[in-house]
């Protein structure tokens, strides 16, 4: 059985929580779900996130972790062997560091091109 359920989508952000769920060897179920389709408006979907974004990783008991840096540390906590974060500072601070700058680096990129048409003015 999976300890926790990841609502991502492609080429989105949420590609990060997907990849650090896939390195770090938990049993992590994966749900894809449709930005272009609406899925990430639909009710049930605002009743597990009402920010309507992905990623989101639903780990049981009511709790559901929001934001890429906050699920990828969760996830390096549930599988310390995997070497994901430092345990110790100052490492886990300078990795904590590096992933937050990743991670508004890295969505900020996913927009500019595979939503450039916020930009551009297209449909």
């Amino acid at each position: 059985m999976s300890i926790a359920t990841l609502w991502t989508s492609t080429r989105t952000g949420g590609t990060v929580s997907h990849m650090v769920a896939a390195a770090s060897g938990l049993d992590i179920a994966l749900r894809f779900i449709s930005l272009r389709a609406g899925d990430h408006k639909t009710s049930a979907y605002l009743a597990l996130n009402p920010k309507g974004e992905v990623p989101a990783l639903d780990v049981g008991g009511g709790v559901v972790i929001t934001e890429t840096p906050a699920i990828c540390t969760w996830i390096a906590d549930m599988a310390p062997a995997s070497g994901l974060l430092p345990a110790e500072h100052p490492q886990r601070a300078k990795a904590l560091e590096w992933m937050a700058w990743c991670h508004f680096h890295l969505s900020r990129s996913f927009v500019l091109v595979f939503a450039a048409n916020r930009f551009a003015g297209g449909d």
